[in-house]
């Protein structure tokens, strides 16, 4: 099994469901649990939904050389590290399972290869939900942070790219393209480089900007986001991966 598969395998396993079970019932709010030879987990948010997470790290911007005495010049490559939820359990007279969707492809190979045999009722969140969740995870927050930094760096010059053989104007040189969330994303530069914003892919049909960046005294923020309401609901369900830095 690949690592995403082990994840999505210990969603359901049922010692992990025996200890999401007994976590329901007390108050404790953190569980160390090992699954698969991988750690993971369980998180019990405010808003009383219990997430599987396993700590990942991502690396940010360039990186640094730095000279240390004796040792010499060595790269630094700064990091963010974080807990990744991979879906979460609900307990409504029994435990239910969310999972996302960067993990959905993973859950539906398991059951058709009948390696995942499970009575546990398992839900999805919609696109929209899924691409909220995409538009505040760290990968974005990473490539926001590398794409302003970038403008910072080099201001409104135009870039020779090799692979295309011509010039990328500014702004479009710091657009980003990547996959957050198992959703193809975006990043692209507003037209004075002052804001950065996140994008679906045009190929889901859902149109507008779900956050936009700023960049101040070198601190990445966000000015503005699409859906308050959304926001503060998986705030509190603790989904939102770009806040779970430790």
């Amino acid at each position: 099994m690949t690592a995403s598969q082990k994840m999505v395998m210990t969603l359901y396993h049922e010692g992990v469901l025996e200890q999401v079970r007994k976590q329901f019932n007390n108050e404790t709010n953190i569980v160390s649990i090992e699954a698969y030879g991988i750690l993971f987990r369980l998180f019990k948010a405010d808003a009383g939904n219990i997430n599987l997470e396993i700590s990942t790290e991502i690396e940010i911007g360039k990186s640094e050389e730095i000279v240390f005495p004796v040792i010499g010049k060595t790269n630094i490559q700064k990091s963010f590290r974080f807990f990744k939820p991979i879906g979460f359990y609900t307990n409504k007279n029994e435990i239910e399972i969310t999972i996302l969707r960067e993990f959905e492809k993973e859950y539906d190979l398991l059951l058709n290869d009948n390696k995942l045999k499970t009575n546990v009722i398992t839900h999805s969140l919609t696109l929209y939900e899924n691409a909220l969740l995409a538009s505040f995870s760290t990968d974005t927050f990473a490539n926001a942070f590398q794409a302003l930094t970038e403008f910072e760096e080099n201001g409104m010059t135009s870039k020779f790219e090799p692979e295309y053989d011509m010039m990328i104007p500014a702004p479009m040189r710091y657009d980003k393209k990547y996959i957050a969330n198992g959703l193809y994303s975006e990043l692209i530069m507003g037209v004075d480089g002052s804001f950065l914003q996140f994008h679906l892919d045009d190929k889901y049909g859902i149109k507008g900007a779900f956050i936009e960046f700023i960049m101040k005294s070198g601190s990445l923020s966000y000015a503005a986001y699409k859906d308050e309401v959304l926001f503060h609901k998986f705030n509190q369900m603790s989904l939102l991966n770009s806040f779970k830095q430790w």
